[in-house]
């Protein structure tokens, strides 16, 4: 699994910022359920993202009862995170072939399933009026 890799520099116009996401990129996700690529180890890869997941819906929750301030893109990819994790780590697919043969298809689908009700729910979750019960 790669890390990702960020980095700053600076040139004639201003400040840059790099960002490499490695297996978390969307490009990455997208590559592993599409062209059958999967991933070395996908439990451990759904780990890491359900944690990401519940680290942005809970910095969003303190963000809504500390400082009545709603942002919901953190709400929509924490979803997406979720979704997507929970299908990686029930079921270990798409894992990788170490004979270089593309993952069983179902794998490959449910976790395109899964991301898209993430994407859903993202939706739905930046609808609803959460400002209304406050």
């Amino acid at each position: 699994m790669s890390v990702p890799k960020m980095g700053l520099s600076h040139d004639g116009g201003g400040f840059r910022v790099h960002y490499d996401g490695g297996a978390f990129s969307p490009s990455a996700i997208i590559t592993a359920a599409t062209t059958g690529k999967g991933f070395e180890k996908p439990r451990m890869f759904g780990l890491a993202l359900l944690g990401i997941g519940v680290a942005l819906t809970a910095g969003n929750w303190v963000l809504i009862t500390v400082l009545n301030y709603y942002f919901p893109y953190l709400y929509s990819l924490g979803s997406i995170f979720g979704w997507t994790a929970m299908w990686l780590v029930v079921t270990g697919q798409p894992l990788a072939n170490k004979d270089g043969s593309p993952a069983p298809t179902w794998g490959r689908y449910g976790l395109l399933a899964c991301a898209g009700i993430g994407v859903l729910m993202g939706i739905a979750m930046v609808m609803v009026p959460w400002e209304a019960g406050m």
